[in-house]
């Protein structure tokens, strides 16, 4: 297969992946939609004044997912994505949705970098699981700070999430082995877990763009 060609394989694969991840996507919000809705019209028929309190605040609760859900949404539309743009979208949909709820600060840092919307794509969401996992409450020490840090050159880009949560390397480690590991791989790069002063960082090391990987 000439190079050409097995370009073009991959980039009508990236179309098929986009319409279907697409699909689902607004399946879930939709879903997400009528649950709310549903909600809303128990909210107007209940006159106990606590199960109102509590059923808007999972109605609250339920659009903060919702949220995180659209932000993350795969599009194909544009050209060139800003990563900083993204993820300040996406860490602040988590923010409002779970960190606030879990008393976590989250800071964000992000060079002026450009890519793919799919490579944008991904890289959102293996931030979206880092950011996750560490703030989600753990019996051995739960984080109230996390920093993201995103720093690019012409041709790599690095990603670290570092938060000050239990440092058991081990167990952190697995909980990304099934997503975070494989979105890295899929754009070429690899993802480094580490224990430092304080806390844990994951570092993701990945070209800007395919076949950039000096």
């Amino acid at each position: 297969m000439r190079p050409q060609e097995a370009c073009d394989r991959d980039l009508d694969h990236g179309d098929q992946m986009f319409s279907v991840v697409d699909q689902i996507s607004r399946r879930c919000l939709d879903d997400y939609a009528e649950a709310i809705s549903v909600l809303g019209r128990a909210v107007h028929g209940c006159p106990d004044e606590e199960a109102k309190a509590a059923m808007l605040s999972v109605a609250t609760l339920l659009r903060g997912h919702a949220n995180i859900h659209h932000v993350l949404q795969a599009s194909a539309r544009a050209r060139q994505t800003s990563v900083a743009d993204h993820l300040e979208q996406v860490c602040r949909s988590i923010s409002r949705a779970r960190l606030i709820r879990w008393g976590v600060r989250l800071t964000l840092e992000v060079d002026d970098i450009s890519m793919d919307p799919g490579r944008c794509w991904r890289l959102g969401l293996m931030v979206c699981e880092l950011i996750i996992n560490a703030a989600r409450p753990h019996p051995d020490g739960s984080a109230d700070t996390i920093w993201v840090a995103v720093a690019g050159g012409p041709r790599r880009l690095v990603c670290s999430v570092a938060d000050n949560g239990f440092t058991d390397l081990g167990v952190r480690t697995a909980r990304l082995r099934g997503g975070v590991e494989v979105l890295a791989a899929e754009l070429g790069g690899a993802f480094n877990c580490s224990i430092e002063s304080g806390g844990f960082r994951t570092l993701i090391d990945i070209p800007i763009a395919p076949g950039k990987s000096d």
